[in-house]
């Protein structure tokens, strides 16, 4: 009987981290899962700084196609390739699938399993069943709205979030989790990042009680705070890399910020092991991190985010907003009634500047909208000044009145090589020596199924012996 296969997308975890934390003991779920799995190292092929994106990587993954056919190089933009993921091959051969949270996933007409987009997605996908709707929107706002100064969402969209949760699966163990987080930081003032991993154990605590419901053939589950803390946090993981070095008050608080990051989705991992007990397991993380020492020499990289966006399109005058979507840090979305204002807000925002240095990155894209993003990552004086041109008449604003600083310096950047590890049938794993396109996951997945690759997947499957040992 054939078995079935949940493909974990625990983004960006590293294979030396892992490696390492398995080694002290810190990881025994992880550690069980590669005994018993083909281990492979993961190689994203696409090595240039557009491509070595996890919403770029996981596309390639879900298609068997590279970068350069797929063309999906930003978030919310996963319905810009038309061929087929691997979980509308399993969907139209009558399999049951269950796609959870996978970065820029689009489902086929036709399509009748579980689906919760990204917390990027934005309107361009809706959640199925409709009831995860309340769920979805709570998570995607507090994702997307993370580093901003008293963010938060309403008091009744809070409630209908809670009473979700408590008649869904949510366990009193996460429940006690999420009270002590709230109570931590009241009594600290420190430690919101942890909020990070209580969002995590919400999250699979919910698709574990759609899971053991729906039964799919085929799952996917995808958690994205370690790869956070990762780019938050390796410096403090490891100071002795980089020339600007955390303060011991920073290192009381983030020493183990990484760490604790694996450890959260070692736990997940042996939750989901019990529930889905006899399921083959995939663990993809699409690439990983590395130390990010490119601006050490210059303070450090950070990034700014418009603080309102209402007021910033009032105060720039943008005409014809219709909504903004924020996606990851500095980044955003605008959508415009029309071409024209489209056209006349895309020059007016390419033609900012603090002192003659561009503010604002801004790309056009389908439907009237434009993809921007401030493109400042160095410190700038409190007094400094935005310039820009307004019908053209010269403009002039305060950068901070219209910009906030996203708090900590990056200390972590993308690395090519990522985990794949497939599990067996039996508890005798192996590691495979070399590299394996991230494109091959698709094909492979498959194979597991036992159901046919379409040509459209033009990487091949890897080689699963049938005999081997870790």
């Amino acid at each position: 009987m054939q078995k079935n296969l949940i493909v974990l997308e625990f983004n960006e975890l590293s294979p030396e981290l892992m490696d390492r934390f398995i080694a002290q003991g810190h990881l025994p779920n992880f550690e069980i899962l590669k005994k018993e799995s083909d281990v492979f190292i993961s190689d994203t092929i696409d090595h240039g700084s557009d491509e070595v994106e996890p919403w770029v990587q996981y596309c390639t993954s879900h298609t068997g196609v590279r970068a350069a056919v797929h063309q999906v190089m930003h978030l919310g933009s996963g319905n810009s390739y038309e061929g087929p993921r691997y979980w509308d091959v399993a969907s139209q051969a009558g399999r049951k699938v269950m796609i959870w949270s996978s970065m820029n996933a689009v489902v086929r007409d036709g399509f009748k399993g579980v689906l919760l987009p990204d917390p990027w997605a934005g309107d361009s996908i809706r959640p199925t069943p409709s009831n995860l709707e309340s769920f979805y929107s709570f998570v995607s706002k507090n994702v997307q709205d993370h580093t901003k100064p008293g963010a938060a969402v309403t008091r009744f969209e809070t409630l209908k979030f809670l009473w979700f949760i408590m008649t869904h699966g949510v366990s009193i163990g996460t429940f006690r989790g999420l009270a002590s987080q709230l109570m931590n930081e009241k009594k600290t003032g420190r430690f919101r990042w942890r909020r990070a991993f209580v969002l995590d154990r919400i999250i699979a605590d919910i698709f574990c009680h759609f899971y053991s419901r729906f039964r799919p053939d085929l799952a996917t589950f995808f958690l994205n705070s370690t790869a956070f803390v990762q780019h938050r946090f390796w410096r403090n993981m490891d100071p002795d890399a980089f020339q600007i070095k955390p303060t011991e008050v920073e290192q009381a608080e983030l020493k183990n910020a990484v760490l604790e990051g694996y450890q959260n989705m070692d736990r997940i991992l042996g939750k989901l092991r019990k529930v889905a007990e006899g399921a083959r397991f995939c663990l993809v993380t699409a690439h990983s991190q590395q130390p990010h020492l490119k601006h050490e020499s210059s303070g450090g990289k950070v990034t700014f985010r418009p603080k309102d966006f209402q007021k910033w399109v009032v105060a720039l005058k943008l005409p014809g907003v219709a909504k903004i979507e924020p996606v990851m840090t500095e980044q955003f979305r605008i959508f415009f009634h029309d071409q024209k204002s489209m056209e006349d807000s895309f020059r007016i925002l390419s033609s900012i500047k603090v002192e003659t240095e561009p503010a604002i990155s801004v790309r056009k894209e389908p439907n009237d909208a434009l993809f921007c993003g401030c493109s400042i990552h160095h410190s700038i004086d409190k007094d400094s000044k935005l310039n820009w041109i307004d019908n053209g008449n010269p403009k002039e604003d305060s950068f901070y009145a219209l910009f906030y600083l996203i708090a900590a310096l990056k200390s972590g950047r993308h690395h090519p090589d990522g985990i794949f590890w497939v599990s067996r049938d039996f508890n005798r794993g192996i590691v495979h020596e070399g590299r394996v396109p991230v494109g091959s996951v698709a094909a492979t997945v498959l194979n597991l199924m036992d159901l046919p690759v379409p040509v459209d997947f033009q990487t091949p499957a890897v080689d699963i012996p049938t005999t081997g040992v870790v």
